[in-house]
């Protein structure tokens, strides 16, 4: 026993070494790094023609790539990256022909976190920073194909795509259509996916937008879209007005006709963001509405009957 406890000392001692060796990284202890790795890649087979970029992490430069792939398409190289501390990745000056080269950055869970296309960015600038991390790749992503499914005068039922599954979302709230979630921006955690969100105001228009909640103190990005709903009206309509509201079809391909025992005065028509596309002036029980105009997706329509107000989601094929 005392000889394979002597072996065992040996070998984490050798792999220790050898990691001393191998990284980069001299801005933190080894045991507290991984690896990431970056894919280069030439559109004309030659290589990237001089141009080169640095990675940086707590002040330092960590580690410079592209000077040694001087020739083929693709090019693979590893940079050590100390876990939860942010990092830049700067394009240096110098080269030629940058729009011929290309370059992914692949966390240690071998996932692609970024991608510089051809011709897209520009040499001398910072090009991705972000916050790496050895335990997961939550926080380089966000959740996706947000949803409204339902709403009362106080609540509403939202739900969202992901590649995660963790504990928590934090859900970005605003009535203020025009404004985005931002890294200090209020939010609500929630603990599923779909969630109910309640105390809100009845007759309302919201905006929202989701992230992951990695850990107590880690969180991913916001969505980098947002979606627009509303809370029910009841409580302010009277039962008079609107009564027996239908929007059909629902799903629709061009045309929409909304109908009611009561006069509708005004339709306002909004985008799945919140943005106002057109309004019509009608004073009327039931319009047909040409929307053959508007590309596929979700679009919300405001009706205004003697100042009362109800809001439908619309969704077009």
């Amino acid at each position: 026993m005392k000889g394979n406890h002597i072996t065992c000392l040996i070998l984490i001692f050798l792999l220790t070494f050898s990691l001393q060796l191998n990284a980069q990284n001299n801005t933190c202890d080894v045991t507290d790094q991984c690896i990431y790795t970056v894919v280069l890649e030439s559109l004309d087979n030659s290589g990237w023609h001089g141009n080169s970029m640095s990675f940086y992490q707590n002040g330092e430069a960590i580690k410079t790539i592209g000077l040694d792939f001087v020739d083929g398409s693709m090019f693979s190289d590893t940079v050590f990256l100390c876990d939860g501390s942010p990092f830049e990745l700067v394009w240096n000056e110098g080269g030629n022909n940058p729009e011929l080269i290309k370059l992914s950055v692949n966390s240690s869970f071998n996932l692609t976190i970024f991608t510089k296309n051809y011709g897209e960015g520009n040499p001398n600038s910072i090009i991705f920073s972000g916050i790496s991390n050895c335990t997961t790749d939550c926080c380089f992503f966000w959740p996706f194909n947000l949803e409204f499914i339902s709403s009362t005068e106080t609540t509403a039922q939202l739900s969202w795509g992901t590649d995660y599954n963790p504990e928590q979302y934090d859900i970005f709230l605003t009535t203020e259509l025009s404004e985005n979630a931002q890294s200090n921006s209020s939010y609500i955690t929630v603990n599923s996916n779909p969630t109910e969100i309640s105390n809100l105001l009845p007759c309302t228009n919201y905006k929202y937008q989701v992230r992951y909640r990695c850990s107590e103190l880690e969180q991913g990005l916001w969505s980098t879209e947002s979606l627009l709903f509303s809370t029910d009206c009841g409580l302010m309509v009277d039962e008079n007005q609107l009564k027996n509201l239908k929007v059909i079809p629902n799903p629709f391909d061009d045309l929409v006709s909304i109908s009611a025992l009561s006069p509708i005065d005004e339709i306002q028509l909004y985008s799945a963001i919140g943005q106002l596309i057109t309004s019509y002036k009608i004073n009327q029980n039931e319009i047909v509405l040409n929307l053959s105009h508007l590309i596929a997706g979700v679009y919300f329509v405001k009706l205004k009957s003697n100042d009362s107000y109800k809001s439908i989601k619309l969704v077009k094929k």
